[in-house]
């Protein structure tokens, strides 16, 4: 069985190994995925985009580097995913090919293999991480039933395992995949197990080296990683944002028959130079973001007004329809509810059955009707306006949990809507964060 590694690599002087170890990675793996941060120098982006058997590519957000690795290694036709930290990867690879190879072994025959670091690993990490760290395995470690290392940088997935995350997560807070993708597995049924591993011991120390640090240089430099107290503040934020992950991973309503599901994903225009009606070059810069981890669409719809329709082209969708009724909020509603009040006032504007609720209804309906001419498995953009996304949205999830889903949408924010040909059984409230 084929097996595809999928990597996110921020280069800090590591490339000389890369192409030094790229034989060894090539022999085990079909082929080699390098997600890049938009950090990432040009001149480190050509040199590892010329590399031999290594397809890369750079994110406009770092948050989407782990996703999308993941999602290219399914253009693959491996059955098997090993996803790996390269720096971390790089490490074992030099240091301990045999216990790598022997890993990589049991990938090939995982639903979800959680690869952590034994104490041998652990002693020569940095105690900031590790009392981190151990909340985090204490947690979800009981929460699913067995000891594991959730935190290390490593972890491998059959093809089917890989295609049910990519329909349940999304292109945000890479670091909480760490609990995020093991928790969302383990409720879908898949067989989630760990394994322990000496390869994955701290790497850091070997940035801008040509050889993996030996254990002094370990030593000396978690020691000094431990002296610096914005490094255990650091730390203490890393862990809240893997535990929050996990927990919402727990909560959330999973999709099991990805394949056949359809998506509608609404957003609302972005920047303009006021009082006109055209882009703004921040907002155009704001769309191209946005636009480069979404898609793609079998369908684009707009309103008329010109803002809504140059932020599609400016996401790089052509647009296939514009519809007034996708610019104008009825008369009347604005008496109930005010467009900007949030998810949670347009759920209860709803509610009291007047001009409000008429209005929720319509554009709901508009929704569903896009939803239903979509092919299994299809998605559509629609992009509107302040007030009307909110509207859509609840119509469309009238039983949801509006207050969760937050305030109203900012420029490109909206919801992606699932439809599972009869219904919607879905949301994910799509926020956009500084870059």
């Amino acid at each position: 069985m084929m097996v595809v590694l999928a990597t996110t690599f921020n280069p800090r002087g590591e490339i000389g190994r890369l192409r030094r170890l790229l034989p060894e990675l090539l022999a085990v793996y079909e082929r080699v995925i390098v997600s890049l941060p938009p950090t990432a120098t040009p001149e480190d982006v050509v040199t590892i985009q010329a590399l031999s058997g290594v397809h890369a590519f750079v994110n406009d957000d770092w948050q989407h580097g782990r996703y999308r690795a993941l999602k290219a290694a399914l253009e693959s036709p491996a059955q098997a995913v090993h996803y790996a930290d390269m720096d971390r990867l790089l490490r074992w690879v030099e240091t301990r090919p045999d216990e790598w190879r022997q890993t990589v072994e049991q990938v090939r025959r995982a639903e979800c293999l959680v690869i952590g670091r034994t104490a041998a690993a652990w002693e020569t990490h940095p105690r900031a991480m590790f009392q981190a760290e151990d909340i985090i395995n204490r947690v979800f470690s009981y929460l699913l039933g067995q000891t594991m290392d959730f935190g290390a940088g490593s972890k491998g997935f059959s093809r089917r395992a890989v295609e049910f995350l990519m329909a349940n997560t999304w292109p945000a807070r890479a670091l909480g995949a760490d609990t995020e993708w093991p928790v969302l597995l383990h409720r879908a049924g898949f067989a989630v197990r760990p394994v322990f591993v000496d390869g994955l011991d701290w790497e850091s120390a070997d940035r801008y080296q040509e050889q993996a640090a030996d254990a002094d240089i370990q030593r000396r430099f978690a020691q000094a990683y431990d002296e610096a107290a914005q490094n255990w503040a650091m730390r203490v934020a890393v862990t809240q944002e893997i535990i929050e992950a996990g927990l919402d991973a727990l909560r959330r309503p999973l999709v099991a028959n990805a394949a056949s599901l359809r998506t509608v994903e609404l957003r609302r225009h972005t920047m303009r130079v006021k009082p006109g009606q055209r882009l703004s070059q921040a907002g155009v810069e704001l769309a191209r973001r946005v636009g480069s981890a979404a898609g793609p669409f079998d369908r684009v719809i707009t309103s008329t007004i010109p803002r809504a329709y140059e932020t599609a082209l400016a996401m790089g969708f052509a647009v296939d329809e514009q519809l007034e009724a996708l610019g104008m909020i009825d008369d009347g509603v604005e008496n109930e509810v005010a467009w900007d009040a949030g998810f949670a006032a347009w759920a209860a504007a709803a509610r009291l059955g007047g001009t409000a609720a008429r209005y929720v209804q319509k554009q709901a309906a508009f929704v569903r009707e896009v939803a239903a001419a979509l092919p299994p498995g299809g998605s559509a953009l629609v992009v509107s306006h302040g007030g009307i996304v909110e509207a859509q949205a609840v119509g469309c999830l009238p039983d949801a949990d509006h207050a969760a889903w937050g305030g109203a949408c900012s420029w490109c924010e909206g919801a992606r809507l699932m439809f599972d040909g009869e219904k919607f059984v879905d949301a994910k409230i799509l926020r956009v964060g500084s870059k």
